[in-house]
């Protein structure tokens, strides 16, 4: 995941992350960045969107339920105010 979020390219006959060596300038930038703590920084930015889908997901269905009691409720009144006709 920090390798995708900071655009480090793969290979791009193979599709993978590959180098010639550990001493390749990408792969001290990759040891920097883990050391500085950037893979639990991204996991925690992955994981706290995923709890804001989640919560708006489920928002948006009890909105949805919401609108469904209420049209029941107002058809249930329209039919009885028929009866009383």
């Amino acid at each position: 995941m920090v390798l995708r979020k900071h655009n480090i390219k793969t290979n791009p006959e193979t599709n993978r992350y590959e180098w010639a060596s550990l001493e390749s300038k990408t792969v001290v930038k990759i040891g920097k960045l883990i050391e500085a703590g950037e893979a639990k920084a991204v996991k925690q930015d992955s994981l706290q969107k995923l709890k804001d889908k989640k919560e708006a997901e489920k928002a948006a269905a009890a909105k949805a339920t919401k609108k469904t009691k209420k049209r029941k409720v107002v058809e249930v009144e329209d039919d009885e105010d028929e009866d009383d006709e």
